[in-house]
């Protein structure tokens, strides 16, 4: 009999990032594996402080055709709370009650504040209780709030990690910083890597006697680099080095990417490219030769990982997971956190030396490709489940 298990999180599943594809690729092989998925994701139910957009049904068509959304998932958008993001969890907690009253669940995975008010529940049905680990900014998140905010966050989610018979950690980095950060048993916590979708390893990689083809993706946001790979870029400018592109992929504050161009001197040698889709984000890291990211903090680090499965060596900082996808020196360049000029002498040393350049790119996907598979994850996620629960049957 397959498991029935109840995956919730607390955005809008279209809101761009990794966070949104991990949450559904995990439930598409979670399913795969023969689980059976009901999502409860939550969404907006009309003007709010912290709207969360619903999940249009055009749009659930047009992520079942692209595969984003397995067509046999359950999906029941939860409203979210008219008082404040922290209350979500009351109607989380409201739609799992109702799927107790009709059938049995043998899990709930959860995400973050959606679940503060389900352990207690849980445990009064014999509901194994398990959460994902993805959030590279957890320090900052938690050590950097005021008391309040502390007590907020600590009695919200942090609590419940703790409460959690398992925790799914995506990254070596990611279980090391949780157990000491907030005190968990390490007996609880298993390191479930994200996989990476089969379409950027199919991208067909040819060497050039150049290299002028640069790219970045993601949020338009210091903490994901993109105004450092900017500077970076000016420094290589200042230094005669002009004949290149940079095109830059995503979402944030675009007027503001066009000012630190323009600031660096280089605003004739990017082109903007919009938030991709997947079909969109393979064609333009097939374009690309070398991907600039440097993120401040990643839990995992997925773009790096598509970026390496297509085969493109990666330029960023030696942050979170990042390691454990980009080997230094080999697959890419990882430099210390916020030193701009190593980002750019990277891309220089990347631009003189085009078949070390290329050599470094069909590595990182020969080391992708062996590493992350999300069947895999999935497979391993189901047995710890299955575990859990054969210790939770009455004798």
């Amino acid at each position: 009999m397959s498991l029935r298990i109840v995956f919730t999180y607390p955005w809008a599943l279209e809101i761009p990032g990794g966070g949104p594809e991990d949450y559904c690729q995990t439930a598409n092989h979670l399913r795969a594996a023969g689980a059976e998925m009901i999502l409860l994701p939550v969404a907006s139910s009309g003007p709010n402080h912290f709207p969360r957009p619903r999940l249009s049904e055009s749009q659930k068509r047009n992520w079942q055709e692209e595969g984003l959304i397995d067509r046999s998932l359950k999906v029941k958008q939860v409203e979210q709370n008219s008082l404040h993001y922290l209350l979500d969890g009351l109607s989380i907690k409201k739609a799992l009650l109702e799927i107790l009253a009709e059938q049995p669940v043998d899990a709930v995975l959860g995400w973050q504040q959606e679940i503060a008010f389900l352990p207690q529940l849980l445990r009064s049905h014999g509901v194994i209780f398990g959460m994902i680990a993805s959030n590279g900014h957890y320090k900052e998140w938690y050590n950097g709030s005021n008391r309040a905010r502390k007590y907020l966050r600590d009695l919200t989610v942090v609590r419940k990690f703790r409460q959690a018979d398992v925790v799914f950690a995506r990254s070596n980095f990611m279980r090391k910083l949780i157990i000491e950060l907030f005190d968990l048993n390490e007996q609880r916590v298993d390191v479930s890597y994200c996989g990476i979708a089969p379409a950027f390893s199919k991208i067909e990689r040819v060497a050039q006697a150049k290299v002028s083809r640069f790219i970045y993706y993601g949020s338009f946001s210091h903490e994901k680099g993109i105004f450092d790979a900017l500077e970076a870029l000016g420094r290589v400018a200042a230094q005669g080095e002009r004949n290149w592109t940079f095109r830059i992929a995503g979402w944030g504050e675009k007027a503001r990417v066009h000012q630190v161009a323009y600031e660096n001197g280089i605003e004739t040698r990017i082109e903007m490219r919009g938030h991709l889709d997947q079909s969109e984000l393979v064609r333009e890291l097939e374009w690309a030769q070398v991907a600039i990211l440097p993120s401040y903090a990643e839990s995992f680090g997925l773009a790096c990982a598509e970026a390496q499965a297509a085969g493109l060596p990666v330029i960023g900082y030696d942050v979170g997971g990042v390691p454990e996808i980009v080997e230094n020196g080999i697959t890419g360049w990882l430099t210390p956190k916020g030193q701009v000029n190593r980002i750019s002498a990277a891309i220089l040393e990347a631009i003189k030396k085009p078949q070390q350049t290329f050599q470094m790119g069909l590595a990182g996907r020969e080391r992708v490709n062996e590493l992350f598979s999300w069947s895999r994850t999935a497979e391993s996620m189901l047995q710890k489940i299955e575990a859990l629960k054969k210790t939770k049957m009455p004798d």
